[in-house]
């Protein structure tokens, strides 16, 4: 045999060897099936599985800016000696600034044309003079919009590929403005703990206690002549023993957070004071900066720990806090796998909005049986698959190169 053929043929042989090695043995050194099922992951349409589309609720993400933007300039009006009455959300894009002191109109402004570039400045009437109305951009509204998609896939695929699922798809789907999702979870046919991850917010907000708890929100409103201040919301509380009716026990917090999920480094299961099982979390540089600052301003006032929307623990701030806290788990604690999975979505990030199932379907093996079936032999002639006739010239030696000549018939069925 030439030598350059013999050299070819070793190559060709060894690197087969290590493809099925890899297939059949790795990440061990002995082959076994159960490797094999492990390294030959397959798809939706043979293995079966999940298909889901998801909606991203963009109209959440666009009401988290309109918060930001009120902080940010309620932040920078207090530093600035800016005396204003009120600072409230009106739509989910638009907020305004009531009674802006007079004398201060051309600082206000220079404020607005500084710091709040990606919205325009809709009115300047109002029942109370000095009133602004800023509305978000359209096009930076639907920047916004787009980002949270982009986001939350990101998120779901952070999520589910730390529960180790196999061959997942997840991908923009349908049409502009409609922030779908598609999700295919190959081999879960049973998909309710997956999609209990996927679609918790697992949105983290420390907000500054007001007054409470009451009994119920009823209870608290009243507390405030029967209407909540526009920069207070009511919140409810699953800790534990606390005054309660059938409502549960609540809260009256501050409307925007002062840290949230944003500023996460980490988050971990723990315990708490009792033993049971808790989430741990850390925050990054800037996060700890805030917080630190926050907690040295309200020494001895509440810090109410929110997760979607309910208060977890509210602990008494005693003295500085820089990067650290705790999620217990209400009134009975988290049970393990809950714990966990709560660090999971954490350290995933939060997602930029909620989001909600449109379509949800097991799918079965059949589809890849199916296309497996229709590629045997007996379909070929239905396919106008092409036969070919080699006939090889006789004489052509060893070499097989060049001097051989091929005749190639082709038919077409």
């Amino acid at each position: 045999m030439n030598k350059r053929i013999r050299n070819r043929l070793l190559i060709v042989l060894g690197v087969t060897l290590l493809s099925v090695w890899r297939v059949a043995a790795f990440p061990g050194v002995v082959p076994s099936i159960a490797h094999v099922k492990e390294n030959i992951r397959l798809g939706l349409d043979l293995k079966g599985g999940t298909h889901l589309v998801l909606q991203v609720v963009t109209d959440d993400a666009i009401r988290a800016e309109t918060d930001q933007a009120i902080e940010t300039i309620r932040q920078v009006l207090v530093r600035e000696n800016i005396i204003f009455r009120q600072l409230t959300r009106t739509q989910n894009n638009e907020f305004k600034v009531v009674g802006v002191d007079p004398a201060k109109d051309a600082d206000f402004r220079r404020i607005l044309n500084e710091r709040l570039t990606e919205w325009d400045l809709v009115s300047t009437l109002g029942d109370v003079p000095n009133t602004y109305t800023l509305r978000l951009k359209p096009a930076q509204g639907q920047a916004f919009r787009e980002q949270s998609v982009d986001q939350a896939i990101n998120t779901i695929r952070n999520r589910i590929d730390q529960l180790g699922v196999g061959e997942v798809v997840i991908q923009k789907h349908g049409g502009p403005g409609e922030n779908e999702v598609l999700v295919q979870l190959p081999g879960m046919d049973d998909p309710a703990r997956v999609k209990g991850i996927m679609q918790s917010t697992a949105l983290l907000e420390l907000k500054l206690v007001d007054s409470g708890p009451f009994p119920s929100p009823a209870a608290a409103a009243q507390n405030y002549g029967g209407v909540i201040p526009a920069n207070l919301e009511v919140l409810p509380s699953v800790e534990r023993d606390l005054p309660s009716s059938s409502e549960g026990s609540s809260y009256v917090v501050q409307r925007v957070a002062s840290i949230s999920g944003r500023d996460l480094k980490g988050a971990y299961p723990s315990r708490d004071e009792n033993g049971r099982p808790a989430v741990s979390f850390n925050l990054s540089a800037d996060g700890a900066q805030r917080f630190g600052r926050v907690t040295e301003e309200n020494i001895g006032k509440m810090l109410a720990i929110v997760l979607d929307g309910r208060i977890q623990s509210s602990p008494r701030i005693n003295g500085r806090i820089t990067d650290s806290g705790i999620i217990t788990g209400g009134t009975a604690g988290f049970a393990p796998q809950a714990a966990q999975d709560l660090a999971l979505v954490l350290r995933s990030g939060a997602l930029p909005a909620s989001i909600k199932y449109l379509q949800e379907q097991v799918v079965g093996p059949s589809l890849g049986a199916d296309s497996v079936r229709a590629e045997s032999p007996d379909s070929f002639g239905r396919h106008g698959v092409l036969r070919c006739d080699l006939n090889a010239t006789r004489n052509c030696g060893r070499d097989f190169d060049h001097r051989c000549r091929h005749r190639l018939e082709c038919a077409d069925l």
